[in-house]
């Protein structure tokens, strides 16, 4: 199964200094209409990524809802994904909003969660839950906020949703934009309850000027029941990279091997 989580930074140029620096600006401190909608590029090169990715299960970040949840929807919709779910990491009422893709392949149910946030830069959060009952599958897909401390609240909401999925043997996928490395979510009581794994991939930022300090702030956390068979990044004009999985039950592999 092929899982990818992609922070697609709102289909603006992240790659160069001083774009990023910008775009930020004027998003989060100049709550600028105008400026935005001028840096949003058209979203071909997000789709390219998107469909060559070719998941199962995705996970797209950063998602300007109310300039770009209908045609990302509506594209993942062409390509066969049957189940799509968005949540807003915020909700201001009076300016643009980011939001949370989650898309499978198979067909599954939507799991009412929302985590703690606020219509604050640093506080906000969004996920979305997927069932898929017929790959014994409960799928999330997750942008922690920037805040310690509000990270460390939806980190623990998480915990405390997956606990009865995992006693009853569900697989559970987690993937997104954690806003902290693999080595420090592990520190964490409140992330090492999940007892879930993964591997380091470093996916941010991706500015050439910075690249030699890339953290692993993106990721796709999973259950015991599965290995990771391969790993894959690729670069767009995102300040993040995307980041893909082909992971494969365990037993699975044991009998292969055996044959």
């Amino acid at each position: 199964m092929i899982l990818a989580t992609y922070n697609m930074f709102g289909g603006m140029k992240g790659n160069s200094l001083v774009s990023n620096i910008a775009a930020h600006y004027y998003f989060y401190i100049k709550n600028s209409f105008k400026q935005v909608i001028k840096r949003v590029t058209n979203l071909e090169e997000v789709k390219l990524l998107i469909k060559e990715s070719n998941a199962d299960i995705l996970c797209v970040n950063e998602v300007i809802y109310e300039l770009q949840k209908d045609e990302v929807s509506n594209f993942l919709l062409s390509l066969g994904y049957k189940t799509i779910i968005i949540n807003k990491s915020s909700d201001r009422k009076n300016y643009f909003n980011l939001c949370t893709i989650l898309a499978s392949k198979h067909d599954g149910n939507e799991l009412e969660i929302d985590i703690k946030k606020e219509n604050a830069l640093l506080k906000e959060g969004s996920l979305c839950a997927i069932e898929i009952t017929s790959k014994n599958i409960i799928a999330i897909g997750v942008h922690l906020a920037l805040s310690k401390k509000y990270r460390l609240a939806q980190l623990k909401q998480i915990a405390n949703f997956i606990g009865p999925y995992k006693i009853s043997g569900k697989n559970i996928f987690i993937m997104g934009d954690f806003n902290e490395t693999n080595y420090k979510l592990q520190k964490y009581a409140e992330f090492r309850k999940m007892n879930l794994t993964s591997c380091k991939v470093p996916t941010y930022p991706s500015i050439p000027l910075f690249e030699w300090m890339k953290r692993d702030y993106d990721h796709i956390f999973h259950t015991q029941h599965h290995k990771i068979n391969r790993v894959e990044t690729r670069k767009g004009s995102s300040d993040h990279f995307l980041l893909k999985f082909d992971i494969i039950p365990i037993d699975q592999e044991s009998i292969e091997k055996l044959n």
